[in-house]
């Protein structure tokens, strides 16, 4: 722990900032981050309700043509890669809005290994 000061404020020379400013918007970034994912999350359940809801009206109503299944197959698998992103993206903003100094302190660690690389 003692070694990330000093690369905590060579990551802050390298911004053109101070170690102080740079925790504090880090802080301030982390429920951003957090209702970020969380709204997306919300938005992929309603369109799946939605798509769900779509389904079985047309599959009572229509006699099952491929006019309308090929779109909503593609859609619904679009959806599908979509959702499972954002659920492996929930623990994370549920890491950011709970514990914002957890979320800053690996988005630093983050940002110097990427620039060490």
């Amino acid at each position: 722990m003692e070694n990330l000061t000093p690369l905590l404020e060579q990551l802050a020379t390298k911004l053109g900032t101070t170690t102080e400013y740079l925790w504090t918007i880090l802080l301030k970034q982390a429920p951003i981050h957090a209702f970020t994912i969380i709204g997306a999350f919300i938005f992929c359940i309603l369109f799946g309700i939605l798509l769900l809801r779509i389904f079985s009206k047309y599959r009572d109503t229509v006699e099952y043509k491929m006019d309308w299944q090929i779109p909503f197959i593609f859609i619904s698998i679009i959806w599908m890669f979509v959702f499972i992103i954002v659920i492996a993206y929930l623990s994370s903003a549920i890491t950011a809005l709970l514990n914002p100094e957890y979320y800053a302190l690996q988005q630093i660690l983050n940002a110097i290994k990427h620039s060490c690389l």
